[in-house]
Order: C-alpha cells, then structure tokens, then sequence
C-alpha cells in the first residue's frame, strides 16, 4: 500500500531546489534519502510535512492531495523530527505527551498516557521520565524527539539527519529502534542521512538527489561506485561481505 505519492514535484526560491521529483513511499518500507548538503534533502521532507508548498507537482497521502488536509490531520499521520531541536523547560514524559495533541478533542486521556509510558520504555526511558530535557545528553534528547514523534502514532516518519551529532554507539541505536518500528508497526520510513554505511545496514530502498533531481531510486542495487562518485564526487570501494555491502574510502 502507498502511503505518499510524490507526483512531478518542484520547488524553488528564487531558483529550484527540487526538480521534477517522483516517487512512492509504501507501508512498512524504509528509506534512506542521501546526497550532499544543499541536494534538496531537507526541503523535500518539508515539502511533505506542508511547511513549504511545491511550485508545482502533487503530494498524496493515501491518495488524498496533501493540499487539502488541515495541518492537524496530517499530523495524525504523519510525524516529522527535524535536523535542528533545542531543549525546552519541560520533563520529559510531557515532552513525548506534546506528540499526542493532534489526537486531543481536550484533555490527555488515560489512553495518551499509556501510550506515552509504552513508547517511554520501548526507547528505554522509562527512568527519565520526571527529569528536564534541558538536563539530558544530546543523545538521550535525541531518543525523547524521536519518542515524541512516535507518539502521533504516525502512518509515516519523517526524520531528517536523526544520527547527526549522535556517537556511534546512539546512531546505532537510534537507526535499530525506527528499523524495528518500521517492522512492527508497518509505518513507512523516510531518514535523511549522511552515513551510507547506516543507510545500507537498515534500509529497504534509497532515494538518491543530485542537485535537487532524482538520481537514482531503488533497492541497494542503485549504491554502486560510479553513482557514489557521481552524487558525492567521492572515489570509494563497494565491497560485499555475507549479503551486505559496505563503503570503505579510497
């Protein structure tokens, strides 16, 4: 089942960002999206989230155009954590509670609590839950965003560069805990991300810009050397080992 349909989408400032873009995003699926800084990454998971509006093209939310959802309803499906969040006064239990409020009619229910508490422990963060945000570690707040985004109980999650300023061991975890979710719950996954060896360990397909145009899009088939080369002007080694592959620089 698709879940977004990207349709001839363009997009421009005073000139274009996003060329003629065309793709679909299915139930369960997830995508890494890849390319240098200024491909176009960010304002295309902008562009599905209405916080900007195509020049020209169509976005569809099964089947609906985006266009005519009100921002709360698109909310109630789609959750979007963007690349830059700062901390705000506030614990983080009612942090991740903020990701039910397109789901309130009034005040939170013992239902939105409970789904706050199951996210908490399933991120493991149940014993953080009275403490500031404010307090916690670029890693930990970095769960908490995530946490908050999953409590919309999306159909799709959009996360632009989630493992950015992450150590590996949290960009790890962060990658294995959308991988399993994805799995579970059957949402699709879009991740803008700069590590393609992540992209190649949790992904199902890659949607590769250059220079705001699709250059490729499919399975782990399309991450070879010369499009590597192409896209990020990088000369590197594509190697398999047991039925992965791996990127090592030259």
């Amino acid at each position: 089942m698709t879940i977004f349909r990207v349709d001839h989408l363009w997009f421009k400032y005073s000139s274009p960002i996003l060329r003629n873009v065309c793709f679909d995003l299915d139930k369960g699926q997830f995508t890494s999206l890849l390319g240098i800084n200024g491909a176009g990454k960010s304002t295309l998971l902008k562009n599905l989230v209405k916080l900007l509006r195509p020049t020209n093209g169509a976005i569809y939310l099964e089947g609906e155009n985006i266009r005519r959802l009100r921002q709360c309803d698109l909310a109630k499906r789609v959750a979007y954590v963007s690349q830059h969040n700062v901390p705000v006064k506030n614990t983080v239990f009612d942090t991740v509670l903020i990701g039910r409020l397109p789901h309130l009619e009034r005040d939170a229910s013992q239902r939105d609590y409970e789904i706050v508490e199951t996210i908490l422990t399933r991120l493991g963060l149940e014993s953080y839950a009275l403490r500031d945000v404010d307090t916690l570690s670029g890693g930990e707040y970095q769960k908490v965003v995530l946490a908050r985004a999953l409590a919309q109980q999306p159909k799709a999650l959009l996360l632009d560069e989630p493992t950015s300023n992450l150590d590996i061991k949290n960009q790890v975890s962060v990658m294995k805990l959308v991988r399993e979710y994805c799995e579970e719950k059957k949402i699709a996954v879009i991740v803008s991300i700069h590590d393609l060896n992540l992209a190649l360990r949790y992904s199902d397909k890659f949607l590769m810009l250059k220079d705001g145009a699709i250059y490729a899009y499919g399975d782990a088939s399309v991450i070879t050397r010369e499009s590597i080369r192409d896209v990020y002007r990088l000369d590197v080694e594509v190697i398999r080992h047991g039925n992965r592959k791996f990127i090592i620089l030259d």
